[in-house]
């Protein structure tokens, strides 16, 4: 603010902004549509002017030069500007390519691949390097030498322990009749391998082909020799249709079958001993020699439990320890027994 001279500053001092009226914006309208009309229009043709046989072209006149002294050139015409239209539009700029960005994989991930890769990795050493067999036992008393056992099972030392083994028992248990359950055991870390083996025993004895097969309590059939083995009982009456070692025997008489192997049952739960002659070439007289001395008459073959029962009481308390003859119980409640003195 100048103190000394405040018409000035009054001079200075902006207006105040009017708002122009509608006639003035029309006139502002109307001026800025003809300057582009005007600006777009194309340029007006020469005149020319007819003298004689001359035609002259008449232009506009350059203006003059005063420092050369001369006219200077005509500025030649502006080029034409061809109006914009929407079907002329200038090229969008195309877009630049953005990369997705890596996703980063977490420490978990990273962790749990490389775990599973480790124990794919000692899964397949385990099964092709790792873990050999070092050493064959065998455990348990049998009827044949660890050799044949060892041989039969089809284990030797320096395999894979891990893939070895299986259905050694069974082919110990097919192959080696007298031997009724065979287990393999394994020890990984030291690479021992044990097979604890379990023995049958001869249970029955019956003439068949010319040779005697021998079964034990199941009727799977342990060797066929050419005598029977001591201490057997012989069966009698059964025909049989097929015997295999290492396998269940096959009879023809399903029905004297089943009486059988139900009359063996009872026998061992009774703890009966001394049995040396199943009879059962009459399928209703079932009949058995106890201590080749006394012949049992069991019937027909039900009841079969109080019957041995009943006859193994009256054989203790009522017949002599060295008498021999024929003990009827057939009939379960009372007995008959006829003495041989010969």
């Amino acid at each position: 603010m100048d103190r000394r001279n405040p018409r000035r500053d009054e001079e200075m001092r902006p207006a105040a902004r009017r708002r122009p009226s509608r006639e003035e914006i029309e006139e502002a309208r109307r001026r800025r549509e003809a300057r582009r009309r005007q600006k777009n229009a194309p340029p007006p043709p020469p005149r020319t002017e007819e003298q004689g046989h001359t035609v002259r072209a008449w232009t506009r006149s350059a203006p003059s030069d005063p420092r050369r002294g001369s006219e200077v050139a005509p500025r030649p015409p502006r080029p034409e500007k061809r109006p914009r239209t929407d079907a002329v539009r200038r090229e969008a700029p195309r877009e630049a390519k953005v990369r997705p960005p890596r996703k980063k994989i977490s420490m978990r991930v990273r962790v749990l691949a490389g775990l599973f890769g480790g124990l794919v990795l000692f899964s397949v050493l385990s099964l092709t390097v790792l873990f050999p067999i070092n050493e064959i036992s065998v455990s348990g008393e049998s009827h044949y030498t660890d050799e044949q056992i060892i041989k039969e099972s089809g284990l030797l030392t320096g395999q894979n322990i891990f893939l070895s083994g299986k259905g050694s028992d069974a082919l110990v248990e097919k192959s080696l009749p007298y031997i009724k359950d065979a287990v393999v055991h394994k020890q990984l870390l030291s690479g021992k391998v044990t097979i604890e083996v379990t023995e049958t025993a001869a249970h029955l004895c019956t003439k068949h082909d010319g040779k005697w097969i021998v079964l034990d309590a199941q009727g799977k059939v342990l060797e066929s020799p050419d005598n029977p083995p001591e201490g057997v009982t012989v069966l009698s009456g059964l025909s049989i249709d097929k015997a295999e070692p290492g396998e269940t025997v096959a009879f023809f008489e399903e029905s004297k079958a089943k009486a059988l192997w139900e009359l063996c049952e009872v026998l061992s739960l009774n703890q009966v001993q001394g049995v040396t002659l199943i009879d059962l070439d009459d399928s209703l007289d079932t009949k058995i020699k106890y201590q080749n001395r006394i012949t049992i008459r069991l019937g027909i073959p039900t009841e079969l439990d109080t019957k041995i029962r009943y006859a193994m009481t009256v054989i203790r308390e009522d017949i002599k320890s060295d008498a021999k003859g024929i003990l009827d119980t057939s009939s379960a409640k009372n007995y008959t027994f006829k003495e041989d003195f010969s």
